[in-house]
This record gives structure tokens, sequence and C-alpha cells, in this order.
């Protein structure tokens, strides 16, 4: 490779890594291999590792997204495994692999047809090598030519061995990514469950994230606003408020988060708000960037119990999971039997049941059981009265 090559790597290496700093990378880097190549498409396939013959693109270039093509290609493919006992190199092995289909798919029936059809779009010879194989998957950096091209030459192979390191490296950053992303939604999804909403502002108090429990309270509009910036109605929570996002948006904050209380003009129990500084990974500013925990006292972990979640953890049936799931809202054995629409007795001898088999014996401790329990990470469900005919049945 000339000078002018290394330039080209060393522009296209660097647009890898941007590229694939997410979950669905852009196109740019692999546009760059195509054209350092002189091919007339370039791509990286995603296939199952006991499923060569389905795949997907992670990136292309040269192409639009063909379903009738991919899924032709597969079908062709595997009436040809099927036959013969191999397969079109669409896994291809770590080496560099150059396929010719004119030369090694002559033949008539399926491997002719298929021939052809690489033909009639616009496919004669292929370099390809798997850059990746992990977590059951691999990843597949092609390039291809049109019948009217000259072959792919060492040149062309230089440039492919020196992109599938980096192309390898960002496809592993990018698996951790997903996973880091996947922990932080079922973190956010357990803080919804259990009745807490997260808001994120900026330096300049602008919202960047907001769960979906902040999005229903701020909705509300009763005691925090939104716009044109995160505050609370009332002048003097506001101010209080303000205050404590300043002094958590400043660089030498460090007594962690601070609690207060926001009063609703509805008349409604307050929200609690607990706010702190977005913590920093080593080696990045502080950019001033605040946290806002956000908890309606009249949602919380008793409204997010999933009554057979009880059931299965502690051994009861669905009528006492229900009562259950009651007692830890607060609700007592009359308000109980009434939302149930059974009779006051049968509440008791309910609670008989569940402290005999929880071991409990006031509802203090069973309230503290439940709510501590893994039945609040349940999903919602609907009001008591909505299920007032599983409780008789039960």
């Amino acid at each position: 490779m000339n000078a002018a090559d290394m330039k080209s790597l060393g522009l296209a290496v660097d647009r890898v890594y941007r590229d694939f700093c997410k979950v669905h990378p852009d196109n740019g880097s692999i546009e760059m291999v195509r054209s350092m190549l002189g091919a007339t498409t370039a791509g990286i396939q995603a296939m199952p590792l006991n499923a060569a013959f389905r795949f997907d693109y992670l990136v292309r270039s040269g192409f639009d997204f063909r379903p009738h093509v991919d899924n032709r290609i597969r079908a062709l493919g595997r009436e040809i495994g099927a036959g013969r006992g191999d397969a079109i190199p669409l896994a291809a092995d770590p080496a560099i692999r150059i396929v010719d289909f004119g030369d090694c798919l002559a033949g008539d029936g399926a491997v002719g047809e298929l021939r052809s059809y690489f033909a009639h779009i616009g496919i004669r010879q292929a370099m390809m090598s798997t850059c990746l194989a992990e977590h059951s998957w691999r990843y597949v950096l092609f390039a291809a030519r049109s019948p009217g091209q000259a072959p792919f030459d060492d040149r062309d192979i230089a440039v492919m061995n020196a992109m599938i390191p980096h192309f390898r490296s960002a496809l592993r950053a990018r698996t951790r990514l997903i996973v880091s992303e996947r922990l932080a939604e079922s973190c956010s999804s357990g803080l919804d469950r259990l009745g807490i909403g997260v808001v994120v502002i900026n330096a300049r108090g602008q919202m960047v994230e907001v769960s979906p429990v902040a999005e229903r309270i701020l909705s509300a509009k009763d005691g925090l606003v939104s716009s044109p910036r995160f505050g609370a109605s009332t002048g003097s929570d506001n101010r209080r408020l303000q205050a404590l996002l300043r002094r958590a948006a400043s660089p030498d904050w460090e007594q962690g988060g601070v609690a207060m209380a926001v009063e609703r003009p509805s008349g409604l129990p307050g929200y609690e708000l607990v706010v702190d500084a977005l913590p920093q990974p080593i080696g990045l500013p502080a950019d001033g960037s605040v946290v806002i925990y956000l908890r309606d006292r009249m949602e919380g972990p008793a409204q997010a119990l999933e009554a057979g979640l009880l059931q299965e953890l502690f051994g009861l049936t669905e009528a006492e999971a229900l009562v259950a799931r009651a007692a830890a809202d607060g609700r007592s054995s009359h308000e109980i039997a009434s939302d149930l629409g059974i009779r006051y007795n049968t509440v008791r001898a309910h609670f008989r049941s569940i402290f005999a088999k929880s071991g409990f014996t006031n509802r203090v401790d069973l309230v503290h059981m439940v709510l501590n329990s893994p039945a609040s990470l349940g999903h919602r469900v609907p009001d008591p009265a909505g299920e007032q005919h599983h409780a008789r049945v039960a």
C-alpha cells in the first residue's frame, strides 16, 4: 500500500470507532472501505453461528435493504447446502476468502440458479472474512465486485486485513455498550415499578432525561413544572429547589443526595425529592448535570405489587395474595372486604392463613415483609375492584 492508502486507512479506522459507539452503527466506515477497495457493495453481515443462512446487515454500502433479495439468497443457499453437504461461504473462515461465484457455483439446479441470481444483482466476485465470532454470533466483513470489474488483488487483501482488527474491537465495544444499556434500562424499569421517577438536568436547568414515572408526575402540573425549566410551582418551594440544584451542580459538591418535600396545590400529599450531582466517569470533567429522584406519596411499592408473585414467593392462594397486597396499601379489613367484594370474616380468615404461612403474628410485620419483597418489582395490575371475581373464586 502507498502513502495515500495509509492515509485513507487511518481515516477509515477513526471512523470505525465513531460509527460503532452506538447500538445501531452508522455506515460511514464501511462506505470508506468500499471506496478504498473499489467495490460495488460492502458490509458486515450478522448471523447466528448455528444458522449460516440467517443473516442481517449490521452496516452496508452500495445497496439498499432488499428483503426479497436476502430471502432468495437464503432459500437457495439452504437448498444447495442440503443437497451437497456444504454451503455458500456466507459464514466465511477467519482467513480472508475470495470467491468467484461464476466459477465455484457453476452447475445446474439450485447452484446454477444462485450463480445467475448473483449475476442478476451485480455480484461476480466477493472478498470476505469473519471479523468476530462471539456469543453465538458471527460477523462477516465482505466486499463484492461486479462482473465487469477486475478481480481483487494483494493490495485489496492488505486493506481488508488492516481493517478487520478494528472492526473486531469496535464490535466487541458495541456488545459491551448494548449490555450496559440493557442494564440501565432494567434499573430504570425497577425504579419505575417502585414508583420512583428520575429526571436528569444539565447545567442550564434543561431536562435531558425523564423516566416514565417522572413524566407522569410532571404532566399532572401539581407542584412541579418542566417548562421553561424544571422547578416547583410555589415560590418558596421553587427558591429552595433552585438553590439546591445550583449547589448540586457546583464542582465542589460532595455531600451526596439531599432530600426536600414539595407541596401540591391540589392538597394531595406532597412529592418527595432527592437531589444529587450526576456521577462523572474518571477522566471527564464535571459538567454540572444533576439527577433528581421523585416519589409521589400516593404511589409506591404497594401499587406495583404483583399478586401472582406474592402467591409464588409466600405460598399464598390468589385471594390471600390480594388481601396481603391490599394490607400493604394501608387498607383496613373492612375496606379490603368492600374492595374485593367478600365478607369481613372471610378477610379475617385469609389473614389467619397468611400469618400461619408466613410465620408472622401481626400486620405490621406482614406489610414490612411484603413491601420489601421482589413482588414490588412486578408489573402493575388492575385495581382490586376489577379482580373481585378472582377473589371469590379463590
